[in-house]
């Protein structure tokens, strides 16, 4: 008995590769919506950092010059250091 060649090729057939790339589009999806959480964190640690540089950059202006200092937020991603100045007659 003879077998058809369609019997001996080997391959994968349409419904296999195609849940193959179904499983392979879920787990990627998944992949980016991780990734997000921690890009979120790092930008805000990243901007508590600067904050906190600023600040300390402030107290040890108003110490070094004994004057008081004004942290000013003058735009969404500027930070201002003004000195106040006192006015005449006072200490």
């Amino acid at each position: 008995m003879r077998r058809n060649a369609r019997d001996t090729e080997s391959g994968f057939t349409l419904i296999e590769l195609l849940t193959v790339m179904g499983c392979m589009g879920v787990i990627l999806a998944m992949a980016v919506l991780a990734s997000r959480a921690p890009l979120r964190t790092f930008r805000v640690n990243s901007a508590m950092d600067q904050i906190t540089g600023q600040l300390r950059s402030a107290r040890g202006m108003a110490i070094s010059q004994r004057r008081e200092m004004k942290v000013v937020f003058t735009s969404p991603n500027q930070i201002q250091v003004c000195r106040q100045e006192r006015p005449a007659g006072e200490t």
